[in-house]
């Protein structure tokens, strides 16, 4: 038996230490702040290396998206004094110019806005599968429709995604057209496994294949794919610069796609382990800012025990309470104690206000990597949003609530998570709701992990996995759905079908994490025939049925306030010091991984005396 008090050597005397404090607390002495951090982040301005990245503005051409008036407005002609024109989509139009045009753009009479163009990223990347993949020998849940003759036959499906390999033998049958908004060719791998997850559970659909590479193209694609009535929209890619909130540029475009009788299916995300998002806390008043109460600035990327080696990005978003705000992403390495990459010093708006600054960087060399947020200026008292949508797929400090990417915000879209059929499971890695707008965000999950032989892997063979590989998988449920059914079905009658055929996972009913459950291919197809049977949840959100071991527990451990940590250890329904002392003393080998997470209230992936600590200052 391991108890976490067993893992300190000082872990009793700090628990009475910690006590003492709490007490003192407790009758007007203030004294949390004078706990020294964990992990002290050195000050940007003072740290000298030869080797520091560090994005800053310059003068090679960049693309900017300019918003007119009205649509008639648009004078082509007039910015190509000033670079190179892209995708038009209603009132906005691409533009590749100096950024020393930018105040002479800015002041044309029919410009209201120019912002850099966003780029969108896949909602797949290379993520750990399941021990078995959902397509092994076929096993899609789809083989009965199949050979009842259900199999999506004249059923369109639009594909939004970077590229494709129409000529590809694995989907080029089903291929009706192809279009690019795109000024150079997209790496067709991932377009091409999306495409193809649907021509296997969705045979004879026909495939309308659209290569984007902006926003703008995006918004080009839906319209062009309206023009062709198509039945279902599938978009597994995400803009990270982007609130989820459902208000943004692609909102309106998405309901357009709604109303017009097109079910619009998104992803939702791979980044529950790879984003944070909380207020901006500066204790010590250092610029730096505190990833936990107990003042660590510094969040190890995966983890604290390995090394980092590769690319990676990182998004920070907020919106300013008043006045303006400026917030930045850093790379530090612990082991020399220098930064190795600082991010762009530039603040960049969306059309709706919010802020976000940006770190990309390329081939990091294997050493240990920590992510640290600076203030640069203003009063920094802004709610922060942290995202890292490509590079490690974990960071220590992860809140996986709120982790959902636009445009899967968007309340029009079918948004969906990832379930993995070798475990079980929701997929770790799939992001979550709420919306920032308090919105459950999750419509249903839909299987990951499926195995795809279109050879742009590398490999014959290739399991695609992450949200990307959930949502044509749902958009081939949903084009089985409307071949089977009687009549045109609408948007919003096809997603009901798909909701209340699924399966829950965890709570029953709908939840933010997994929405309805998962989807039913059966169920689903054969909803106006039978009515679908009751699922029983594999398990509930709280993964606790009795009191856990090595604790003198009333009851199972239950989440006060509802943030997916379970503070009341002991089970007595109340949140007290008495909870810190029966963490103390949990049996941690005896834990599930599901039970792990509910207690790693410091978020770093182990249950240890940190946890202690973390849960003895969050009262």
């Amino acid at each position: 038996m391991r108890r976490i008090w067993e893992i300190s050597s000082i872990g009793v005397s700090f628990l009475i230490i910690i006590s003492t404090v709490i007490g003192f607390v407790g009758v007007g002495v203030v004294t949390s702040n004078e706990r020294p951090p964990i992990g002290q982040a050195p000050p940007v301005n003072t740290t000298t290396t030869t080797d520091v990245i560090s994005q800053s503005q310059g003068e090679d051409m960049q693309a900017y998206t300019v918003t007119a008036s009205n649509m008639d407005a648009i004078d082509a002609a007039q910015l190509t004094e000033y670079g190179e024109i892209g995708t038009r989509a209603d009132r906005r139009i691409e533009l590749t110019m100096s950024p020393s045009d930018l105040a002479a753009v800015r002041n044309i009479s029919w410009v209201i806005d120019v912002r850099p163009v966003m780029h969108p990223e896949p909602a797949q990347a290379d993520i750990p599968g399941s021990a078995q993949a959902a397509g092994e020998n076929n096993s899609l849940g789809v083989q009965q429709a199949h050979q009842n003759g259900v199999t999506g036959e004249n059923i369109e499906i639009g594909i939004i995604d970077k590229g494709f390999d129409a000529d590809n033998p694995t989907i080029e049958s089903n291929v009706v057209d192809t279009q690019s908004f795109r000024r150079s060719p997209g790496n067709p791998a991932h377009g091409t496994s999306v495409a193809e997850i649907v021509t296997q559970t969705a045979p004879d659909s026909q495939l309308y294949l659209v290569s984007t590479s902006t926003g703008t193209d995006i918004e080009a694609a839906i319209s062009y794919l309206l023009s062709e009535d198509v039945d279902i929209i599938v978009h597994s890619q995400g803009i990270p610069a982007l609130n989820d909130d459902g208000d943004h540029f692609l909102t309106d475009d998405i309901n357009a796609a709604t109303e017009d009788g097109s079910l619009f299916i998104n992803a939702a995300g791979n980044e529950a382990q790879t984003h944070w998002e909380g207020e901006f806390r500066d204790t010590d008043t250092d610029g730096i800012h505190e990833w936990t109460k107990s003042g660590d600035e510094l969040n190890c990327l995966r983890n604290c025990e390995v090394e980092y080696s590769g690319s990676i990005t990182v998004y920070i978003r907020w919106e300013d309470q008043g006045k303006e705000s400026h917030y930045r992403p850093l790379l530090f390495n612990p082991r020399i104690d220098q930064y190795i990459a600082i991010g762009d010093n530039r603040v960049f708006a969306t059309s709706t206000g919010e802020r976000y600054a940006l770190l990309r960087v390329k081939n990091i060399q294997s050493q240990p990597v920590d992510l640290v947020v600076d203030h640069v200026s203003g009063p920094a008292d802004d709610r922060i949003e942290v995202i890292i949508p490509s590079g490690p797929r974990r960071i220590q400090r992860n809140i996986p609530a709120s982790s959902i990417i636009a445009p899967g915000d968007v309340s029009d879209s079918l948004t969906t998570a990832a379930y993995e059929v070798g475990p079980r499971q929701l997929a770790p890695y799939s992001s979550r709701g709420p919306t920032d707008d308090g919105r459950t965000g999750i419509d249903v999950t839909g299987y990951t992990n499926i195995g795809v032989t279109n050879g742009l892997y590398a490999s014959e063979e290739f399991r695609f996995t992450g949200t990307s590989a959930a949502a044509p998988y749902a958009g081939g449920i949903a084009a089985l759905v409307e071949d089977n059914q009687p009549g045109d079905q609408s948007p919003a009658e096809i997603t009901d079908t798909l909701k209340s055929s699924s399966d829950d996972i965890l709570n029953v009913g709908t939840d933010a994490a997994s929405g309805s459950g998962v989807i039913n291919a059966a169920d689903a197809v054969d909803a106006l025939e039978t009515e679908a049977p009751t699922a029983t949840p594999e398990s509930t959100m709280n993964p606790f049925s009795n009191s856990i071991l090595g604790t003198d527990a009333e009851g199972p451990p239950t989440d006060i306030d509802d943030d997916g940590k379970f503070e009341d250890v002991n089970g007595d329904n109340r949140y007290t010091f008495d909870d810190v002392i029966a963490l103390a003393f949990v049996d941690t080998e005896k834990l599930t991984n599901q039970q792990r997470d509910a207690l790693d209230f410091d978020h770093d992936g182990n249950i240890d005396f940190d946890d202690v600590v973390e849960l003895a200052f969050e009262r």
